[in-house]
């Protein structure tokens, strides 16, 4: 994956699609790259629990002072809080996506004032929890956010894990599909 902010000025919400095997080497460049243009991050996982995802972060030596986690895995799956006063915050409902978008409300309001990126790790994953027409209402709720506080965002998604419809409607929400060849 050739991954690239060098239009981010003017598409500034993306749509990251990628292939099952490379989803989670997709994750790491793209959080690599905006870490590295002094991105401040906000990242929603519903794939990897937060202490998975520091631990491979500090392995990578990815700076998790520019990142705010909402983890939508840990305490859905029996997990515990291990570290608390970390900055991320752990979400028992995957399927509660107005939790989901308060926590982002909370974060971005948070980071206020400085470059943010806001990136969700993956949108196909939110259809084990939710009905396709209320996934894409929520995509339309974060991107009209960030259109409105002049943000950026990219959502990752399973080329072959979104449905056909939704990919339709998500498309209407970006200002660019990048599709897994490029």
């Amino acid at each position: 994956m050739t991954f690239s902010i060098q239009n981010f000025e003017h598409e500034k919400i993306l749509l990251l699609l990628t292939g099952s095997r490379d989803l989670k080497i997709t994750h790491m460049h793209v959080v690599k790259e905006m870490t590295r243009r002094r991105y401040h991050l906000v990242l929603i996982t519903a794939t990897l629990p937060y202490s998975v995802l520091s631990k491979v972060y500090d392995r990578e030596g990815i700076d998790m002072r520019m990142i705010r986690v909402i983890d939508l895995v840990t305490l859905y799956s029996g997990g515990s809080i291990s570290v608390p006063g970390t900055a991320c915050r752990f979400l028992p409902n995957p399927g509660n996506l107005t939790s989901i978008g308060i926590a982002v409300t909370d974060i971005l309001n948070e980071v206020s004032g400085s470059k943010v990126c806001l990136v969700f790790d993956e949108v196909s994953t939110m259809l084990l929890y939710a009905p396709s027409i209320t996934i894409s209402k929520f995509f339309h709720f974060l991107s009209s956010k960030l259109r409105i506080r002049d943000d950026n965002g990219i959502f990752l998604a399973v080329e072959r894990g979104i449905d056909p419809t939704l990919l339709a409607q998500l498309s209407t929400f970006v200002d660019r599909v990048v599709p897994s060849s490029e």
